[in-house]
């Protein structure tokens, strides 16, 4: 019967080992760094990828943003024929109908993050910002269509309310262009 003991203690440092491996393996498959480090490598690659490109065009003049929206407005009516054909057009415009990109002037990024920050929680999609070089002298909501005007309107407003600056309806800009412009999207230019 003795050597029937040794050979249960002796198993039983062998379980214990095993057990102990199985909670090492639960605990690093369930690990952050083995769920989420593989999504923010890539999310990073992007990212500096992209800056890359953006310093490498020395960032977008005038001509080709417009050009870049031209071509999103061909998608944009496309896909708005698309949609009207299954349902009718909204009446009224809500925040996330549109799509803001905010655009500051050289040393005001804390202020272009605070605004991309108030459009996020006001219900707008605002993929990011961008530094220009040349900023205007007051606060500007710039749109495409004109029956846009009263909602880039009234979003001056109350971004000048939120950002202590002074603004008022004349401060949404109509940008006119010989070519078709999207529908759904807004510009902010924070002034210098």
């Amino acid at each position: 019967m003795e050597p029937r003991r040794e050979s249960n203690d002796s198993q039983l440092p062998v379980e214990e080992r095993r057990l102990r491996l199985d909670e090492q393996r639960f605990l690093l498959d369930n690990s952050f760094a083995r769920k989420w480090l593989p999504t923010l490598a890539t999310l990073m690659v992007g990212l500096i990828a992209a800056m890359f490109s953006y310093v490498q065009h020395g960032g977008a003049d005038d001509s080709n943003r417009l050009e870049s929206l031209a071509a999103i407005a061909g998608v944009q009516d496309a896909l708005a024929s698309a949609r009207q054909s299954r349902q009718a057009p909204p009446a009224n415009f809500i925040p996330s109908d549109f799509t803001i990109y905010v655009q500051y002037p050289d040393g005001d990024q804390v202020t272009a993050l605070k605004t991309q920050s108030l459009l996020v929680s006001l219900g707008y999609r605002v993929p990011g910002i961008q530094q220009i070089a040349k900023a205007p002298s007051r606060l500007q909501v710039r749109y495409y269509r004109p029956d846009r005007r009263s909602y880039a309107g009234d979003l001056a407003t109350e971004l000048g309310k939120e950002l202590n600056l002074p603004t008022g309806p004349d401060n949404a800009i109509l940008v006119q262009s010989s070519k078709e412009l999207p529908s759904g999207i807004l510009e902010v230019w924070l002034p210098r």
